[in-house]
């Protein structure tokens, strides 16, 4: 039977892994009647190595399998990387999807437009003012189809420069938006536009993975400091 003078120390883990739980949200638009592979849906990671962009590393991760079917399409009710429904929704406007046969399953599936009238990716639903992490895929079946994006009036760009591609990398299959904020209704907009001298842009998948705010650290150090103080008395009697 366990002493209650240990179960401070036994509960302090579990306490600081429930605050620093991330809120993951992994996004894979399929095409569902086009292309060379259709349905390929992800049930588990993407990339057999480790990636920087870490639940694609771990099996069993639940992911929101888009279908793109039209020019503008809503997926409402998205589940988070554990399975659970949120009120979170995303909303896209690509001329169509495709896809091509290739062994990275999130690199499959692309949707695409041809031209250079500008787009957006918008997330809804987002607690408002949070922060996150966001990760976007853009990698054709032809080398050097990429896309373009931009967050908060800050533009990046992936080449796209190999569609067989067995490893992530920064700037060519995949560009990442650091500490992203929200507004005030709970909304996160992306500009889609094409890449300078290209007439298509690409976006397989995304995944949104929220920042723990200030306050939760705070917490877990005053978790800390009355565990440490509760041991001391304790420890005096």
């Amino acid at each position: 039977m366990i002493q209650g003078k240990f179960l401070p120390i036994l509960i302090l883990p579990v306490v600081v892994s429930s605050l620093l739980a991330e809120e993951v949200y992994n996004l894979n638009f399929v095409a569902p009647v086009q292309g060379h592979h259709p349905l390929a849906t992800i049930d588990d990671r993407a990339f057999s190595e480790e990636s920087p962009i870490s639940p694609y590393a771990n099996d069993g991760s639940a992911w929101n399998n888009m279908d793109i079917l039209f020019k503008k399409v809503t997926m409402e009710d998205l589940s988070d990387s554990v399975g659970n429904l949120t009120a979170v929704s995303v909303s896209i406007a690509p001329d169509a999807a495709w896809s091509f046969e290739t062994n990275q399953q999130i690199l499959r599936n692309y949707a695409f437009v041809k031209g250079l009238d500008p787009r957006k990716i918008v997330f809804d639903g987002l607690e408002p003012e949070s922060v996150w992490n966001l990760y976007l895929i853009s990698q054709g079946d032809v080398a050097g189809q990429g896309g373009t994006f931009t967050v908060d009036g800050v533009e990046k760009s992936a080449t796209g420069s190999n569609p067989q591609a067995t490893e992530w990398v920064e700037g060519d299959n995949y560009v990442l938006f650091s500490n992203v904020e929200a507004d005030s209704s709970g909304s996160l907009s992306i500009d889609w536009t094409t890449p300078s001298g290209k007439d298509v842009r690409i976006v397989n998948g995304a995944q949104l993975v929220r920042i723990p705010e200030p306050t939760t650290y705070a917490m877990i150090v005053g978790v800390a400091a009355l565990t440490v103080c509760f041991l001391r008395r304790r420890n005096r009697r």
